[in-house]
Order: structure tokens, then C-alpha cells, then sequence
């Protein structure tokens, strides 16, 4: 069966991004952009994780394209490497839904206990001031992120990243403590 003009376009093209052509990239990004997210916001459901779904789809393209034999195989390599990046961050949240529960469950069980000689007071004042409001506001709290976002007038995105950053902190303290 022959190829269509479309088919023959996104081989000419993933040719010439091999080359480096950057123009050609970025018409690769224009004809494949909307399908992309599409498929990405079905897989996760909310917008802004389908853009970065597709963002770090895309940087991974522009770093393995070299590697694809066949540029008839794009589509199906592109959407290929979409469907590994969801899955790598399925277990991504995964992971953090168990660090998540593990500090909720902790913060919940020594918060109960009370008193100056709580454990978790001891290492929450260990935490740079700004990680311990952060904190406080998430799990003792229970703000949403957006809330939070209201309340430090900062992006979701740096909530995000400041909150994960202090779990890995939180966690690491705590385990000191108990091991110390």
C-alpha cells in the first residue's frame, strides 16, 4: 500500500531533526502537539499533568531520535514513549502516595502524643522555617496545594516541588531520630 503525503512528511521530517534541523523539530511538534496531549490528558485526567506528560515525552524524543532506525515508526515510537513516561510516572506517584501516607500516618501518630518531647517536634524545628510552614500547612493543617498556593502566594508548581523536597527531608530526619 503507498504511503500517504502525511506518512512521507513525518519521515522527511524526523530525517531532518536527525540532522539537527531544529524548524524541522518544531513542525514535528506542531503536527503531533494536539494528538499527544490528547492521549496524555486520557491517560491522567487533569490538563496540567498532561502537559508535562507531553513535555517530558518530547524531551525524550529530542534526546533519542538519533536512535530510531525507521522514521516510517515514528508515530508509534512517539506515543510508545508517551505510554513509558506515563507509566514511569504512575509509579512515580505511586512512591509518593506511600512516602505520603507513611508521613501522615507518622505526623498523625506522634502529634497525639503531644508534649515538648514529641519526636516530630523535635525534628519539625529542625527544618528551615519556610519547610516547616510548608508542612504544617499540608499535613497538620490539611490545606490542598491550591490552598496553599492562596495562602504563600507562590505557583503550584513551586508548591509542589518545595513540598516533595520537604518530605524527603522530613522522611530523612525522622529516620535519624529513630535511629539515633
Amino acid at each position: 500500500m503507498p504511503k500517504t503525503s502525511d506518512q512521507l512528511q513525518n519521515e522527511l521530517l524526523v530525517i531532518k531533526c536527525r540532522t539537527g534541523d531544529n524548524r524541522a523539530f518544531d513542525e514535528l511538534v506542531a503536527r503531533w502537539q494536539q494528538r499527544m496531549w490528547h492521549y496524555a490528558y486520557r491517560l491522567v485526567g487533569q490538563e496540567e499533568e498532561a502537559w508535562e506528560l507531553v513535555q517530558e515525552s518530547w524531551i525524550a524524543v529530542i534526546q533519542s531520535i538519533q536512535r530510531l532506525e525507521d522514521p516510517a515508526t515514528f508515530p508509534h515510537w512517539l506515543f510508545r514513549i508517551m505510554s513509558n513516561k506515563y507509566v514511569d510516572q504512575v509509579r512515580r506517584w505511586q512512591r509518593q502516595r506511600r512516602l505520603e501516607e507513611g508521613i501522615a500516618a507518622q505526623v498523625a501518630r506522634q502529634a497525639s502524643d503531644g508534649g515538648e518531647d514529641n519526636p516530630l517536634q523535635s525534628v519539625l524545628m529542625a527544618l528551615p522555617t519556610e519547610t516547616r510552614v510548608l508542612l504544617c500547612l499540608y499535613y497538620v493543617e490539611e490545606f490542598s496545594i491550591g490552598e496553599i498556593t492562596d495562602i504563600l502566594h507562590i505557583p503550584v508548581g513551586t508548591v509542589k516541588s518545595r513540598l516533595y523536597h520537604a518530605r524527603q527531608k522530613l522522611q530523612s530526619l525522622l529516620e535519624e531520630h529513630a535511629d539515633g
